[in-house]
């Protein structure tokens, strides 16, 4: 073997590596927090999503039997993505799940 592969063993970064049985335990914990991870995400996200859901751009009329009514379309049904962007919709402004999730990733790509 050439010299320059070989593992000088009282070099000073050889001294300060994890035992295996640390390296374990970080495993088994990482483990149990990608496994209880959903579960406590669905609790806090699920209602955010809900409200973002009720808070969506409608026709005009689905949102007028919405408002007159009480009723909420079911689905997909009524719903209008590309009317948030019409001039009349952007003076209104996002809603405020749709402008944090905005400067979130904004703020992201900056850091």
């Amino acid at each position: 073997m050439s010299e320059q592969f070989k593992i000088d063993p009282n070099h000073p970064d050889l001294k300060n590596t994890a035992s295996p049985a640390g390296d374990l335990a970080m495993l088994l914990m990482i483990a149990g927090a990608v496994k209880a991870a959903p579960a406590a995400a669905s609790k806090v996200i699920m209602p955010l999503l809900k409200k973002e859901w009720k808070d969506r751009t409608l026709s005009r009329g689905a949102w007028e039997d919405k408002q007159q009514f009480g009723i909420e379309p079911k689905g997909l049904e009524g719903w209008r993505p590309f009317k948030a962007f019409s001039p009349k919709m952007l003076k209104t402004g996002p809603t405020a799940g749709a402008e944090n999730a905005m400067k979130l990733l904004i703020n992201k790509d900056k850091k």
